[in-house]
């Protein structure tokens, strides 16, 4: 930890300028920590403070905008990208999405200090047609407050965090590594253990197409992802269509009477 802190002390704007723009392509790279250790640092008059937000600042837009950018150029396939680091891909992008349309602004105010959400937002903001000075501004006002946060707090603590740093640093390291290891096993596990916990029996079209031709068919609900239901522009004749990030909320509405078919992707 005390190498850390003496890069910090040498280094701090091109290293904060770094993590803040890798940050943003969805890497575990953790800047907001590393910008309490700066402010910790700019207590104990080690370091400068301007260039250090300035490069924070840059660093995080440089990476917003291209993904921004990104975002208005080929559309969802963008958030596609990003959301296939979450645990629930799916999820993730219908919640995204629900959420920006819902709290544009505050969201991208916001973005940076709520994990999970910062790296989808930039790619949301251009697919949504956010027009572009209108997402410079707000995000440029959202990084300064990522920033303020993030320096405040080390200033707010200052010395008495840097003092107890040597003591924990092997206990950050291992909290660390375990928690990147659960994140692989539960890439790798998870999926599997769904398939053989819960395994769900299947239907040929051309059955379910006999069955619905009969009359008295099963109910059958659209649950393709966001991407795909828009993209296709069609629907099942009959059925009912639920987003992914809705279908838990609504089971109770669900006919018991019949036979249900998922239609997903």
């Amino acid at each position: 930890m005390q190498y850390l802190l003496e890069i910090l002390r040498n280094h701090a704007p091109i290293v904060i300028l770094i993590i803040a723009f890798l940050e943003t392509f969805g890497l575990p790279l953790p800047s907001f920590p590393f910008l309490v250790l700066t402010g910790c640092l700019i207590a104990e008059d080690s370091l400068f403070w301007p260039p250090v937000i300035a490069a924070a600042v840059t660093g995080a837009l440089a990476g917003d905008l291209f993904w921004y950018w990104l975002g208005r150029r080929i559309g969802k396939r963008a958030l596609n990208l990003l959301c296939r680091f979450s645990l629930n891909p799916e999820a993730c992008m219908g919640r995204s999405q629900t959420l920006f349309h819902h709290r544009s602004v505050a969201l991208i105010l916001l973005a940076k200090l709520i994990p999970g959400v910062n790296t989808l937002v930039p790619s949301l903001s251009g697919i949504m047609g956010m027009s572009p000075l209108r997402y410079l501004a707000i995000d440029a006002a959202g990084c300064l407050i990522w920033v303020g946060t993030g320096l405040g707090l080390g200033l707010f603590f200052g010395r008495s965090v840097l003092s107890h740093l040597a003591g924990v640093q092997y206990t950050l390291l291992i909290l660390l590594i375990l928690m990147f290891g659960f994140y692989v096993l539960f890439r790798i596990v998870y999926p599997h253990y769904l398939i053989k916990r819960y395994p769900i029996a299947r239907i040929e079209a051309e059955a379910l197409r006999q069955e619905l031709a009969s009359g008295n068919g099963p109910a059958v609900i659209d649950l393709r992802n966001e991407k795909e239901f828009s993209e296709s522009g069609r629907i099942l004749p009959g059925a009912r269509r639920i987003s992914p990030n809705d279908f838990e909320a609504v089971t109770d509405s669900l006919p018991r009477e019949k036979k249900i078919v998922l239609y997903c992707t």
